[in-house]
């Protein structure tokens, strides 16, 4: 499938913080089967904190019908991920931003956790995991990923969870976190306030070792 999208240059100004600006509407179009064309309207949700489809117009084949079967076999949901990735793709290409070649090696050094920050952000945009995308764009093993975009949370480069994960992945990483701490010698109180952070309240009645 064919799916592009487009926005206005103009329209490259909403600050959605973590220093990274995108379009507020983008516009994208893909061919699907039976139809000559699909136009879909994407529009930023804050408070979604993604891209939604805002409307979708449909456009058959010469002589063909719309149907209700040939509206339901529109797959929406990929056509939106495709033509956003399109064009915030496009916006980097634009302005010339992309991670400076090996800026995974040199480790979690304050410009390479902004990088980090940057890629997060626009996975999330994308619908794409945003760990994962990190991991994969920086080429370091996802255990890394997840450890450095903890880091950029804590400097304040990065200001956003992924909304779509689960509870229970969100303790996961706060067990983990916890460990670490503990391990680092950060301490409990410091940990524990992480865990506030995922939105998990330890046990208030377990006592905590000094």
């Amino acid at each position: 499938m064919d799916i592009r999208g487009s926005f206005a240059p103009e329209d490259v100004q909403l600050d959605i913080g973590d220093g990274l600006k995108i379009p507020t509407r983008i516009t994208v179009r893909a061919e699907a089967r039976g139809l000559e064309l699909v136009t879909l309207a994407a529009e930023y949700d804050g408070g979604a904190g993604r891209y939604v489809a805002r409307s979708i117009q449909v456009d058959p084949i010469p002589g063909g019908e719309v149907t209700g079967e040939l509206l339901r076999s529109i797959p929406v949901a990929t056509i939106l991920q495709g033509g956003v990735r399109s064009a915030l793709q496009t916006m980097l290409l634009q302005r010339g931003e992309r991670p400076p070649e090996n800026v995974g090696k040199a480790g979690p050094t304050t410009e390479t956790l902004r990088w980090v920050a940057r890629i997060y952000r626009l996975a999330l945009l994308e619908g794409d995991a945003p760990t994962r995308a990190v991991a994969h764009v920086l080429s370091i093993p996802r255990s890394t990923a997840g450890r450095w975009v903890t880091r950029a949370r804590d400097r304040g480069l990065l200001t956003v969870i992924d909304p779509r994960a689960s509870r229970e992945a969100r303790i996961q990483a706060a067990e983990q976190e916890l460990n670490e701490a503990i391990h680092q010698g950060r301490g409990v109180d410091e940990a524990a306030a992480w865990l506030r952070h995922v939105k998990w309240d330890p046990d208030p009645n377990v006592s905590r070792a000094e």
